[in-house]
């Protein structure tokens, strides 16, 4: 008796270390190259401990032949590595948010290592990654993604896959939703460089002597940076908003 309640124990933890460890391992903050393996791992271990004495009944016994254990372990790694990639795909808005602003602010050539995902970038890239994992952690919303990860048992079912082709659905919505709110995030410094370079065109054939690329390339750096630090803490409250409604559906 105590042997068979101790396997299927293992088993029910192994089953949500497989979907919990699989989500957290490709968590905003925790995903980056940056945070030791041995870190992730050892989190992982301990939520999972916590959240499966919860999760046991839910969760089927364990069966008799090893290979359907390993489908069963399959799935739940599936859907972890699911549900940490919605959170990844909200996290690249910003990339295509930071990198529409350089191009439209002049900041392309100043690129940087980014510290979330070790490659290089621009510095507005960087400085949104940064300023959203910073919130993420601040807020407590990585609270609501852990919560959202542990509700997933009710939307789906423990040790079976998930349909294909709602899969792909959700992460085709989920890329277009993020593109667009990169776009849009954007859309200030977009309309800004159209107005500068009308006005920039219109000069050019007022005053045709005066060059006005030189006279008009630092003011737009310096109008950019302005309309930056202006427009920042709204980029990042939208942000912050589509992250949690994302995983808010998740939620019983």
């Amino acid at each position: 008796m105590l042997s068979a309640f101790l396997d299927i124990n293992i088993f029910h933890f192994f089953l949500v270390f497989s979907r919990l460890g699989a989500a957290l391992m490709l968590m905003p903050g925790m995903s980056g190259k940056f945070v030791p393996a041995n870190n992730r791992l050892f989190i992982s271990l301990a939520v999972s401990a916590a959240v499966t004495p919860v999760m046991s009944p839910m969760l089927p016994p364990m069966p008799a032949e090893l290979f359907q254990q390993i489908i069963m372990i399959a799935a739940e790694v599936t859907i972890g590595i699911l549900l940490g990639s919605l959170a990844e795909i909200v996290l690249a808005s910003l990339h295509v948010a930071g990198t529409l602003v350089s191009f439209q602010g002049g900041f392309a050539n100043a690129l940087i290592i980014d510290p979330i995902t070790q490659q290089q970038g621009s510095v507005v890239t960087g400085l949104f990654d940064l300023a959203a994992i910073t919130l993420i952690f601040t807020t407590d919303l990585h609270h609501l993604f852990i919560e959202a990860i542990g509700d997933s048992y009710y939307v789906f079912a423990p040790g079976q896959f998930p349909d294909v082709g709602d899969m792909n659905k959700v992460i085709v919505e989920q890329v277009g939703a993020s593109f667009l709110l990169g776009a849009k995030l954007a859309s200030p410094f977009v309309v800004f460089t159209v107005v500068l370079y009308s006005a920039m065109g219109v000069l050019s054939k007022l005053a045709p002597q005066i060059q006005v690329f030189f006279v008009m390339m630092p003011l737009q750096l310096l109008a950019s940076l302005a309309l930056l630090a202006l427009a920042l803490p709204g980029m990042m409250y939208w942000f912050m908003r589509h992250f949690e409604g994302v995983f808010i559906p998740l939620l019983r």
